[in-house]
C-alpha cells in the first residue's frame, strides 16, 4: 500500500474504474536508461487497456517491464524484442548483518 501511495504521488499512475471498484492500475517511472513500466495489477479486461496506454505513452523509448511467464496475453502485447532474464527477488533477511 505504501508503494502505491508513493507511486501515485510521485509518478504517472493510471487506473480503470468499474461501476463500484478499481479494476486495475499501472504506473511507470523513469530509470537512468529506460522507463520502468509497472507495477500493473488488473483484471482480464482492464489489463490490456492499461498496458496499451503505457506502451502508447512511452512508444519509441527504451522500456523495461516485468511480465510473469504465465501471462501470455501481456507477453504477446509487449511483442518483440523481448529479453528474458531470470527472476531475482530481493528479500530482507532478519539479522543479516553479522555481529562482531
Amino acid at each position: 500500500e505504501r508503494l502505491l501511495k508513493f507511486l501515485h504521488h510521485e509518478q504517472p499512475f493510471w487506473g480503470v474504474l468499474g461501476e463500484d471498484a478499481l479494476r486495475g492500475y499501472v504506473t511507470a517511472r523513469q530509470g537512468s536508461h529506460s522507463v520502468q513500466i509497472g507495477p500493473c495489477a488488473a483484471d482480464h479486461a482492464a489489463g490490456p487497456i492499461l498496458l496499451s496506454h503505457a506502451f502508447a505513452r512511452y512508444g519509441g523509448q527504451p522500456v523495461v517491464i516485468d511480465i510473469p511467464a504465465g501471462h501470455g496475453s501481456a507477453i504477446a502485447m509487449a511483442g518483440p524484442p523481448l529479453l528474458s532474464v531470470p527472476a531475482i527477488r530481493p528479500v530482507r533477511l532478519p539479522n543479516a548483518v553479522p555481529s562482531a
